[in-house]
């Protein structure tokens, strides 16, 4: 199997969780709690923001957190491809075209992109 083939199949199994969860606008505490210790937030503390409901990643500040992490990680791009994968992978299954003015609508969805982020983060491991 071919390198690209590899990416293609990783991305095709992976996109229907992603889309699943980002319709139901919920990311798992789980993805929360490992989010919220990437940005840095104490996740020990009985008041911590996941902990409590309140970092939901649900949320544009949130969604802007993350990508400005990823900016300052030097990630971005990388992470950019990533999604442009998934994204392309998805609209090739339903039939569709792909453009980056509705790659980048797809893309700006909280839940879509907290669980983007976490996929991308766990593979980078």
């Amino acid at each position: 199997m071919s390198e690209n083939s590899a990416v293609t199949n990783a991305a095709t199994n992976a996109v229907t969780n992603a889309v699943t969860n980002a319709v139901t606008n919920a990311v798992p505490k789980e993805v929360c709690k490992r989010l919220c210790e990437w940005l840095g937030l104490d996740t020990r503390s009985p008041i911590t923001l996941w902990n409590s409901g309140n970092r939901t990643f649900t949320v544009g500040n949130d969604m802007l957190a993350l990508k400005e992490k990823l900016v300052t990680e030097g990630m971005w791009e990388k992470f950019y491809w990533f999604i442009r994968i998934r994204y392309t992978v998805e609209v090739d299954a339903i039939g569709g075209l792909c453009s980056e003015h509705d790659n980048v609508d797809w893309l700006i969805n909280p839940v879509r992109f907290a669980l983007l982020v976490d996929e991308f983060l766990r593979r980078e491991k």
